[in-house]
């Protein structure tokens, strides 16, 4: 049996690289090899050719993406590895999808031919976060019809929250060390967070000595080193998001976060969870004074210390819970 691992990046053989994809191929690919063996498994980058394949016994385990280049490739020997977050606005993925709660109207993220590719995979691990998750377990409304329809397409699925090494991102946390500013993610439609932006600016709060406003971070050891020493939190707001995998990175460096309702739970701290529910404007404004109050800083250490170590018992959210769950998937795959 060979195992045939295949992502959206050109080399998986190497550590180097924090992107999501790159520490899921680099990730899943030693995993797999301690596990299996390293002649079992095999990276093959996003647009190589798959080696001469045996459809008797060998797999292919791949994202979304690859499988939509693998249109000939045999559908009962693949094992999908994607992000979702269930949402029942995306289940139609041949049109485009829209985030439309509280009377917004956002697109979200749209794959085509949808279901005609996943019908009949025998496995697929999805990764995603613990509000999709609760959600999917509870058949919510949110959910449920798409839990229904993948459920038809594929024999059995997996779902856990997205792993992260928590060992990598912790070296740079410091329980006692806590920053002064806020820091803001805001990347275009999807990953918005205009209307917080908005409200800092509408309730006085002063952009570059109070909160910085950001497209992308630099993940750099030397940017992140510096990041926990100039703020305290970062803010994401995006409509639509299976994880955010990144946003548990920073928490695991010393970051809090604060989130969307639709993937952020708070953890035992509402003070986190931003909605854009408007009939909630005046206690996310309250949420926000909290936070930019310089006297609760020390609050805030506490806060997210405890948020932090909350995940860091948690064994359903590292990787080698990711590599058992995907073993798991081709032992049933084989009975």
């Amino acid at each position: 049996m060979t195992v045939y691992i295949s992502m959206p990046i050109v080399d998986a053989a190497t550590p180097e690289g924090n992107s999501h994809f790159h520490q899921l191929a680099w990730q899943t690919y030693k995993g797999l090899q301690n596990r299996l063996g390293e002649s079992e498994v095999v990276y093959v980058p996003r647009f190589g050719l798959i080696p001469p394949f045996d459809e008797t016994k060998d797999w292919l385990m791949c994202d979304w993406t690859r499988l939509r280049d693998c249109d000939h490739f045999p559908r009962n020997r693949v094992i999908l590895i994607d992000n979702s977050n269930f949402d029942s606005q995306k289940k139609d993925y041949s049109q485009q999808s829209y985030y439309t709660k509280y009377g917004l109207q956002v697109p979200i993220d749209s794959c085509p031919d949808f279901e005609q590719r996943l019908k009949g995979i025998p496995g697929a691990l999805y990764l995603s976060n613990d509000v999709a998750i609760n959600k999917w377990n509870t058949n919510h409304s949110d959910t449920l019809p798409n839990k229904r329809s993948l459920q038809s397409l594929i024999q059995k699925i997996e779902i856990m929250t997205h792993p992260v090494d928590k060992q990598y991102w912790g070296q740079w946390f410091s329980p006692n060390n806590i920053g002064k500013k806020l820091l803001v993610y805001h990347h275009g439609g999807r990953k918005n967070s205009y209307q917080y932006i908005e409200l800092l600016m509408r309730m006085g709060y002063s952009n570059t000595t109070q909160y910085n406003v950001v497209s992308h971070i630099d993940k750099t050891p030397e940017n992140l080193a510096r990041l926990n020493k100039e703020y305290f939190g970062v803010v994401n707001c995006s409509f639509s998001e299976s994880g955010p995998a990144n946003m548990i990175e920073y928490l695991f460096q010393g970051l809090l976060v604060i989130g969307c309702e639709e993937w952020w739970s708070g953890y035992g701290e509402p003070r986190t969870i931003w909605t854009y529910d408007p009939a909630r404007r005046n206690e996310m404004e309250n949420n926000i004074r909290w936070l930019m109050n310089p006297a609760n800083l020390e609050e805030i250490r506490i806060t997210r210390n405890h948020i932090r170590t909350e995940h860091m018992v948690r064994t359903d959210n590292d990787w080698n819970y990711c590599v058992n769950k995907l073993v798991e998937l081709i032992n049933h795959a084989k009975e």
